[in-house]
C-alpha cells in the first residue's frame, strides 16, 4: 500500500491499528489516527527521526488520548509527530551537541602548512575544504558534509594534522 511517496509495510499498518485501538477517537477521526501513525511508522523505516504534519492533523492528534509529554506513546512537537522515545533522544542528542559547541578551546592554524595542506587554488575561487578546516580550527564544534567524492574525508584528514601541529604534537 502507498501513502504519500512511501510503501506502508505491514508493520506499518499493525502498528497505527494497535495505537488506533487505544485511542479516544471514534469514526473518521480514528481512520485518520490511524493513517498518520502508519504513515509515522513508514516514515522512520524509511529513516525520518518524525512526520510533518498539517494544522487539523496536530488538533486531531492531541484529542487522541496517547499523544503529550510523559508516558504518552505519541508527541507533536513544532508540527511534527514523534514516537516519544525518538522525541526524547533527538531532544537529549541537540542539548548534547550544543554543550559540545560550548566547549574546548578553539585552536588557530598554522599559516605555512595550511599553504601546505591546502595550495592556492584558482584566481577568485574559494577553496571550500581550506574555508572548512579553518573554522573547524576556530570552533569547538563542526560538521564537515558533501557528497560523494567532494573531499569530507581528505579534509578531516587535514584538519587532524593542523589540530596536531596546533596542539605541539604534529
Amino acid at each position: 500500500m502507498m501513502t504519500g511517496e512511501r510503501t506502508l509495510r505491514l508493520l506499518d499498518s499493525r502498528f497505527g491499528a494497535f495505537l488506533a485501538g487505544r485511542c479516544r477517537l471514534e469514526g473518521e477521526e480514528r481512520l485518520r489516527f490511524q493513517e498518520l501513525t502508519c504513515d509515522l511508522s513508514a516514515a522512520l523505516a524509511a529513516g525520518d527521526s518524525c512526520l510533518l504534519l498539517a494544522g487539523e492533523d496536530q488538533e486531531l492528534l492531541s484529542r487522541s488520548g496517547l499523544v503529550g509529554e510523559g508516558p504518552y506513546p505519541l508527541m507533536v512537537h513544532q508540527g511534527r509527530l514523534y514516537l516519544q522515545r525518538y522525541f526524547q533522544h533527538e531532544q537529549r542528542l541537540a542539548r548534547q551537541l550544543l554543550c559540545l559547541a560550548g566547549t574546548g578551546a578553539p585552536y588557530s592554524a598554522d599559516p605555512t602548512l595550511l599553504d601546505e595542506l591546502f595550495p592556492p587554488v584558482s584566481y577568485g575561487e574559494t577553496d571550500s575544504q581550506r574555508v572548512a578546516a579553518e573554522l573547524a580550527l576556530r570552533s569547538s564544534f563542526g560538521v564537515i558534509c558533501g557528497g560523494p567524492g567532494t573531499g569530507k574525508t581528505s579534509t578531516v584528514v587535514k584538519i587532524l594534522a593542523l589540530l596536531l601541529q596546533a596542539r605541539g604534537e604534529g
